[in-house]
């Protein structure tokens, strides 16, 4: 009675087909009373065919003077007792005798069936009888059914601790409706039906509110940096170390920049913020905002050195004069084949929000979840945009690299080399963190946030700042030389100054004194004695044994050397 068999058992409840039995049980105790109908049962049960005397009594006589016999077995007699009457209803529809050739009746299964399912309809002892036209099978809606409810006979009681449970029909569908006879008892002993399953919670894993926040102030720190950067390009763009910059491309590295940091928002766009419309839009505004972003500053950082190597690379004594127009090719096309792969991909494979089910309860239900992008054909566009940029990527190294002899001023190879292998060792570190941390929204969120935030403040850093000390610097070298100058009531312009080349003042030093050995020695290889000037006061005018003041000319400006100025 206590175990938990019996406890599970109570207020279980089972639907079945049933029958209407009291007027089936009727009719066959009648038939089996009648003496009459008894003989005729006998004289129509089958013989064995082999036996010689036809005569002879059936050999199924037993069955008939069984004491059991026309009772009813068990749930399936109505069932069993309506499938013989319609088989014979059926039969004798379909039954013809205008057989050729033959006599008697005769029918095939194919006539049988069709009877069946067009003719046969009738009131059986399972309720009203009717086949489907098309099937051949009964409706369901014809037959009757019941709800048994097992509950516990609580006065049952032989000693033995053993629990009994009664079948209480609760339920009737008959006719096609739902009769309810009484109510159910349950497990817990009452009629109160619970809940159909527990209260379901489910954790979407969205992101924190705190993680939003931080991405958002990163992506605010970059636009910011852009921005100001920008509008110091723009207001010192007469000065010399912005022109020898050229602005037109740090001003195409800002924006790059830009819409770098502008990625975050997308990223960090998620279900528990946005419609399911929404976040499917950031999916796929993230991979146009960051390979734009990334393929803009790339291809600007590698058309700005490559120009400035075509200037410095020239050979010696010819006037070059390369045009911002020359070198933004590569730039503009990279920036097409990027747009082109995008809009391929948004109009034939867009990114979907998908959710990935990590937990389940007991019944199988979702508790825990997570979002992220997806779509089916995405991996050839993943790998042609990865191609490109990387492509970028590498063009900015190798003509960093061969701009490494090149003054600082008008170069920062140094630096940008500095600022990609920051951006190396980010990736290095982050993208295996990414990739372990896939199923962690929040982990993936927060890396992918660091890798374009580093990316993003190393470039515009180590290339603004340098030129922003560059120019402050040069600013006061020039106060400086003029304050010099007109103290002095010279018309000489020796000593008006020396760029600043980032190099120290004991190398810079070195490489006048070099300078000046040179100009000695090219003066004593003058032809002096041939013209008969053995003596300084004998050289003609403008030939001095003194070293002159060297001019170099770079870029249209002039550099002056001399001893009077090593810094």
């Amino acid at each position: 009675r206590d175990s938990a068999l019996s406890r599970a058992y109570q207020g279980t409840l089972v639907t079945k087909a049933t029958s209407s039995s009291d007027a089936l049980e009727g009719a066959l105790r009648e038939l089996a009373n009648g003496t009459e109908n008894l003989s005729y049962l006998k004289s129509v049960l089958p013989r064995y065919q082999d036996d010689p005397n036809l005569d002879a009594a059936p050999i199924h006589t037993h069955i008939v003077d069984d004491s059991s016999f026309m009772e009813l077995q068990g749930l399936w007699a109505g069932f069993l007792y309506d499938s013989a009457i319609a088989a014979g209803l059926s039969a004798c529809a379909a039954a013809r005798t205008d057989v050729e050739g033959g006599s008697g009746v005769f029918l095939d299964g194919a006539e049988h069936f069709k009877a069946m399912a067009t003719n046969v309809t009738f009131s059986g002892a399972t309720g009203s009888v009717i086949f489907d036209p098309a099937s051949g099978t009964r409706e369901a809606t014809s037959a009757t059914f019941e709800v048994v409810n097992f509950v516990e006979d609580t006065v049952f009681d032989d000693g033995s601790g053993t629990a009994r449970f009664n079948a209480v029909q609760t339920d009737l569908f008959q006719n096609g409706e739902w009769t309810n006879l009484q109510p159910v008892t349950l497990n817990d002993g009452t009629s109160n039906v619970p809940p159909y399953l527990p209260d379901l919670t489910v954790n979407p894993n969205y992101f924190p509110t705190a993680l939003r926040a931080v991405a958002l102030t990163l992506c605010g720190v970059i636009i910011i940096l852009s921005l100001g950067f920008s509008t110091w390009t723009h207001i010192n763009r007469t000065t010399r170390v912005c022109r020898a910059s050229q602005p037109l491309f740090l001003h195409i590295i800002c924006a790059g920049v830009f819409v770098l940091g502008l990625s975050i928002i997308p990223l960090s766009i998620d279900r528990g913020v946005a419609s399911d419309r929404g976040s499917d839009i950031a999916c796929m505004a993230f991979p146009w905002l960051i390979c734009i972003g990334v393929s803009a500053t790339f291809s600007a950082i590698y058309s700005k050195t490559h120009r400035i190597n075509l200037v410095f690379n020239a050979r010696q004594f010819r006037r070059v004069s390369v045009k911002p127009k020359d070198v933004v090719v590569p730039m503009f096309v990279l920036l097409s084949l990027n747009v082109i792969v995008l809009a391929v991909w948004t109009a034939l494979s867009p990114l979907r929000t998908k959710t990935e089910v990590l937990a389940v309860d007991l019944f199988d239900r979702a508790v825990q979840t997570y979002d992220y992008c997806y779509s089916d054909g995405m991996l050839p566009y993943v790998i042609c945009l990865g191609a490109l940029n990387f492509a970028a990527l590498f063009l900015a190294f190798y003509e960093s690299y061969q701009a490494k002899g090149v003054p600082l001023e008008y170069s920062e190879s140094k630096y940008i080399f500095r600022a990609m292998a920051c951006m190396m060792l980010v990736c290095f570190i982050g993208i295996p963190i990414m990739v372990i941390a896939y199923e962690n929204p929040s982990a993936f969120v927060f890396v992918f946030t660091g890798i374009i935030f580093v990316t993003a403040s190393c470039t515009l850093l180590l290339i603004f700042v340098l030129k922003i000390r560059t120019n402050k610097t040069n600013e006061s070298l020039s106060t400086a030389s003029s304050t010099h100058g007109s103290s002095a009531g010279s018309s000489q312009s020796t000593g008006v100054r020396i760029l600043s080349h980032q190099k120290n003042k004991n190398k810079l030093a070195e490489e006048n004194r070099r300078l000046k050995e040179y100009v000695k020695a090219s003066l004593r290889n003058l032809d002096v004695a041939d013209n008969g000037m053995e003596d300084e006061e004998a050289a003609p005018a403008g030939i001095r044994r003194t070293p002159p003041t060297l001019a170099i000319s770079v870029m249209g400006e002039k550099t002056y050397l001399d001893e009077s100025s090593h810094d």
